[in-house]
């Protein structure tokens, strides 16, 4: 799975985070990302077994970091947030985002309110 393709999955609050994982394959010769899901509102990164039992470890450290690190993180709009339980899925959103996800989910399930006196 290449960087590009990711984006169009992962919601753009996380690219950062994708964009970290891909440098450090960069960085690491044995590092290579397999691929990249979200789990429990959580980004997770799912590398290439290492042969090495230390760069194994290394590499699940990192993908430990960058989960934890998308538990905070808004993954609408990249600001700080947290997961939301009360909407489905619970999502990782910040203040503002869970604002308008909530209200949209209300207008959806709410009765149309008018200002016409009833008959």
């Amino acid at each position: 799975m290449n960087k590009e393709k990711t984006k169009e999955i992962i919601k753009p609050g996380w690219h950062k985070l994708i964009d970290k994982a891909y440098a450090i394959t960069d960085m690491l010769s044995f590092a290579e990302i397999k691929d990249i899901t979200t789990n429990h509102s959580m980004l997770q990164i799912h590398f290439d077994s290492a042969l090495d039992n230390s760069q194994q470890y290394v590499l699940d450290c990192i993908s430990y970091k960058i989960e934890r690190e998308s538990a905070k993180i808004c993954e609408e709009c990249g600001l700080n947030g947290f997961r939301r339980k009360d909407i489905l899925h619970s999502p990782c959103l910040c203040t503002v985002c869970y604002t308008i996800q909530y209200n949209e989910k209300m207008e959806s399930v709410s009765p149309q309110v008018t200002n016409q006196e009833p008959q």
